[in-house]
């Protein structure tokens, strides 16, 4: 027999191998979106979620904001505050993020707690992940490196 707080949880684990948008989960923390991926989503009725990206990239959607979660990343999701910020699963994300990577003048903890969505997508596009536009497009070649 499951305990109460089992059976409250729901657990989801996908591979898909179609076009990118065609897979999609809808959940009162997030919608996510496969962006030809592989992923496990974990939500329980407390209000909070966790997103894994095993192999692609998954979109995570709610209130207006936008979340891009690489291959090798997760992301919280709570039901006040929506989808998290991408980190990988061993790391303190901010700490560990301005170590690799100074931010943007004026992205500072606060402002990534916040979802400062200006100031975090400026520093988004300055690290080195191929850019996801690509896999829209040509969603068969997800093996491939993008051309130079």
């Amino acid at each position: 027999m499951l305990d109460e707080a089992a059976a409250r949880e729901h657990h989801l684990s996908a591979k898909i191998w179609a076009p990118a948008a065609s897979f999609g989960v809808q959940t009162p923390l997030a919608n996510a979106l496969d962006v030809g991926c592989e992923f496990t989503l974990s939500v329980t009725s407390a209000g909070s979620g966790l997103l894994r990206v095993r192999h692609g990239w998954v979109e995570l959607e709610k209130y207006g904001l936008q979340s891009l979660i690489p291959e090798g990343a997760q992301a919280e999701l709570d039901s006040k505050s929506g989808p998290g910020t991408p980190q990988l699963a061993d790391t303190s994300i901010y700490d560990r993020a301005i170590a690799l990577l100074p931010p943007p003048d004026g992205l500072t903890r606060a402002a990534v707690r916040y979802k400062n969505q200006v100031l975090m997508d400026d520093w988004w596009h300055k690290l080195p992940y191929s850019r996801v536009k690509s896999w829209w497009l040509r969603w068969p070649d997800l093996l491939q490196d993008d051309p130079p």
